[in-house]
């Protein structure tokens, strides 16, 4: 996975088939890639014969660089090809990752718990050792190794390869380590609030919404909604939360509870996340609207025919007067919108007010970074989408539709939906959302990675 350079946020005019023109406003995300970098710059030699990289390495590693140390001894462990002089030597390989271990890598100590294992990913040649692959676990793990702190807290929740401990489980929890890992926030969050250990989770799951989690915020937004383990409870915080883990269906679920129960800030949420529903849905919520706004009925059963919805062909067929032109009539100019939108930090609950193009640029740029997809960071795969949503009375955006998602298969389209459709509210000038009330706004993000 590459840096990700950017999420180019383009405010623009338009409909599905019609000529989509892009203006404006650009913002620039970036992200770090999470790797762990070896010590040595040039220990790899990927492209040398099998015998000159096995000999610089050797070099390099009696020179003392942990780094080298490391491949050599996972060179050892297997035969390169074409190259009959030099083959497996397990010995070498546990002397050398000894070593290295020795010298205080957590990688090392890692690779040696690794090799205690019954299915071990280097094999060094040692027998499966349970109690082994315990103590050099933990000795990488107090070095800081996120991934073997992950493996020790899961081994003595369920235990793999240690006795279940809770104590044991609680103290890696808690390590300085966690306390600065992204990677292990999300299970650190959801193993304390299975245990109920609030509000000791409440650092790790805001950490783990910060990397993208989908679990955690709803986590924390059922949390904070009951108050659990002595929390404050916090209604608008906890909806905050829904928001930022929908289209999650426990999420919605919690949200259309709350909408149930006469909440229109839960409502509006709810309501906003219609481009993610199938074509029978979003021919229902169009249902909604052939009375009170026939125009957005045609807009949304527009959509749910180009996905081959028959009820909602018919009803077009039945309304010619519904033109794409007449839609197209409805679009207004982000940058045009007049009033103060208020942004809001669902962790920092600040709230700051901006004219419209900029409320979502300032949005996009806390959440763009987040949401990239996850399969296609992986497989450096860039994308287009276009989002159009409806503008309500009080102000939000609601009944977003995905009207261009290229490529398909990535999730470009829900993460864009989690992008745009984000809690924006209107403070001090209730005329800017009566004035677009019914309007449509139509954004193209294009995903790119570094």
């Amino acid at each position: 996975m590459g840096w990700i350079r950017g999420i180019i946020v383009c405010l623009m005019m338009g409909f599905a088939g019609s000529t989509l023109a892009e203006t404006g406003l650009t913002i620039e995300i970036k992200a770090p890639r999470q790797i762990q970098q070896s010590s040595c710059r040039d220990c790899y030699w990927g492209r040398s014969p099998p015998e000159v990289r096995r000999a610089k390495r050797l070099a390099c590693a009696e020179s003392g660089d942990i780094g080298c140390q490391i491949y050599l001894a996972l060179d050892y462990t297997y035969e390169p090809p074409n190259s009959p002089e030099s083959g497996k030597d397990l010995v070498a390989a546990r002397m050398w990752m000894e070593r290295a271990a020795a010298a205080g890598s957590a990688e090392a100590a890692f690779w040696m718990s690794d090799a205690y294992s019954p299915k071990p990913y280097f094999k060094l040649g040692l027998s499966p050792s349970p109690e082994k692959q315990t103590q050099w676990a933990e000795r990488a793990a107090e070095r800081g190794h996120t991934s073997s702190l992950k493996r020790l807290v899961e081994s003595y929740t369920q235990g793999i390869f240690t006795s279940v401990d809770d104590k044991r489980a609680l103290y890696w929890l808690d390590h300085k380590t966690v306390a600065t890992s992204y990677w292990y926030a999300a299970d650190a969050c959801k193993w304390l609030d299975e245990h109920n250990q609030w509000p000791r989770a409440l650092p790790f799951c805001t950490r783990a919404v910060q990397r993208g989690s989908l679990d955690a915020p709803v986590r924390l937004g059922l949390a904070l909604e009951a108050g659990k383990g002595g929390l404050k409870k916090d209604r608008s915080r906890a909806i905050a939360y829904y928001a930022d883990a929908m289209p999650d269906e426990r999420a919605a679920t919690a949200l259309k509870r709350l909408a149930d129960k006469g909440d229109a800030e839960a409502y509006a949420i709810f309501r906003s996340f219609g481009g993610l529903k199938n074509p029978e849905a979003v021919a229902d919520l169009a249902k909604t609207y052939e009375t009170s706004d026939p125009m957005e009925a045609g807009r949304l059963y527009r959509y749910a025919a180009s996905q081959g919805h028959v009820g909602a062909q018919g009803w077009m067929a039945a309304h010619p007067d519904i033109t794409p032109d007449r839609l197209a009539a409805r679009e207004v100019d982000a940058t045009a919108i007049s009033g103060r939108f208020t942004v809001r930090d669902p962790d920092s609950r600040r709230v700051e007010a901006y004219p419209f193009a900029e409320a979502i640029r300032r949005t996009v740029q806390r959440r763009g970074a987040i949401y990239y997809p996850p399969r296609a960071a992986d497989a450096e795969i860039e994308g287009r989408t276009v989002v159009q949503c409806r503008w309500s009375q009080t102000g939000w955006l609601e009944n977003c539709l995905v009207l261009e998602d290229k490529p398909k298969g990535y999730g470009f389209g829900a993460a864009a939906l989690r992008v745009v459709a984000a809690p924006l509210t209107t403070q001090g000038n209730k005329d800017a959302a009566t004035a677009y009330a019914g309007r449509t706004v139509t954004f193209t993000l294009l995903w790119t990675l570094e």
